[in-house]
């Protein structure tokens, strides 16, 4: 199971009829890793670059990091107990790179992604055109190849989360490689997700 996340602030007490809350993360039903809460508590100002890794010990040792109080205004980075986040394939070789066309070192060319979650009929075409660099690895072993340090690398975890949430090509997670390539990461139907597809196909519902 991958621990997720959630980043939350208020204005008063908790009890209070006009308080004010506000939650994002793992409570509107984001799967965020420890690193996107943090940043998100950046970017509104409540954190500071120089106590990031303090309170990221906090909430790894803690599993929450609390400032202020529920009885008057603060903020808290915490885990979700509640938004249970298990893979349905951790270590199944479904996992595939997948080369983008065009785009520069500071710019991808979105139109050019494709849908994350593919089938039989789309990874055939896309094999065709010379566009998949590494094919049938699972998820671990896509992640190593860009990710040198596994999970210990601090971006692991909202990486893994990113990319088995991801149902859009706007959703995928997306890298720059050295070689001046922009690179998707995507996945093959399971099994059952292909012969769903393929009977759709066969009794032309689509």
């Amino acid at each position: 199971m991958i621990t997720v996340w959630e980043f939350g602030y208020w204005d008063k007490g908790w009890d209070e009829p006009d308080c004010k809350q506000h939650w994002s993360g793992a409570s509107s039903f984001e799967p965020w890793g420890i690193e996107k809460a943090l940043d998100r508590a950046t970017e509104l100002g409540f954190l500071s670059a120089s106590d990031r890794e303090k309170v990221r010990i906090a909430c790894l040792t803690d599993g929450e990091y609390f400032f202020g109080s529920e009885s008057t205004s603060g903020w808290m980075i915490g885990q979700n107990e509640d938004f249970t986040c298990v893979s349905p394939y951790p270590y199944e070789p479904i996992w595939m790179m997948v080369k983008i066309p065009g785009g520069n070192i500071y710019h991808c060319d979105w139109s050019e992604t494709v849908c994350p979650i593919l089938s039989s009929l789309e990874i055939e075409d896309l094999n065709e055109s010379n566009r998949i660099i590494h094919r049938n690895l699972t998820l671990p072993e896509i992640l190593k190849i860009f990710l040198l340090e596994g999970e210990t690398n601090p971006k692991y975890q909202d990486v893994c989360l990113q990319c088995l949430y991801a149902a859009t090509a706007e959703q995928s997670y997306v890298y720059y490689l050295s070689s001046k390539q922009w690179i998707q990461i995507c996945r093959q139907f399971t099994a059952e997700e292909e012969a769903e597809f393929m009977s759709k196909k066969n009794n032309k519902l689509f």
